[in-house]
């Protein structure tokens, strides 16, 4: 390369995050979520974001602030009721979503001690994708245990563990053992 030329971008939204595992959050407890811009805002930046159900019924709407100098800026969405809720936000013509799941509190839940019934997963394969795996299961785990899930069944791809006939990959077996350990309580 003997020239190449930056061209200053616009700020704008570039996603809607949590630090809750997978944007899952407790009944009656603290839900906040982010937007987030694609830089640090020279100046105040002030968004629309709506929510509504997961079918489209309008439940809140209201402004988000990125402050002078920050990345991102906060939306509390605290009194939410149990379900999964789609969130927008609009700034500059562009709309960015993401999804949210309110569950009810682990202490109101029945815990089943022995029971036929598990979620399936392929965990391997979203294992092998990711390059940190391991924060990518642990939050995954953390998710799944949000939503009541106490037992989990792994359906592993022979593709995610065999590269050619006869040649067993170990390395997905290990991923598989750390899977499992992060499932369990």
């Amino acid at each position: 390369i003997d020239k190449f030329t930056l061209t200053k971008s616009s700020f704008t939204i570039a996603g809607i995050y949590s630090n809750n595992p997978f944007m899952v959050f407790e009944y009656g407890r603290p839900a906040n979520v982010y937007i987030e811009g694609n830089g640090i805002a020279g100046s105040g930046i002030d968004a629309t974001y709506t929510v509504e159900t997961y079918n489209g019924t309008f439940v809140s709407s209201g402004n988000a602030t990125i402050p002078a100098g920050a990345k991102r800026g906060v939306i509390s969405l605290n009194g939410l009721e149990k379900g999964t809720y789609v969130i927008s936000a609009i700034y500059s013509g562009k709309t960015v979503q993401n999804y949210i799941s309110v569950v009810a509190p682990e202490n109101t839940r029945t815990v089943y001690e022995d029971t036929p019934f598990a979620l399936d997963t392929n965990m391997i394969s979203l294992y092998n994708k990711y390059t940190d795996s391991k924060d990518f299961v642990e939050n995954y785990a953390k998710a799944l245990d949000l939503m009541g899930i106490s037992y989990m069944r792994d359906r592993i791809s022979m593709n995610s563990a065999v590269s050619k006939s006869g040649d067993v990959i170990t390395a997905n077996s290990q991923a598989n053992n750390y899977i499992g350990k992060t499932i369990k309580k």
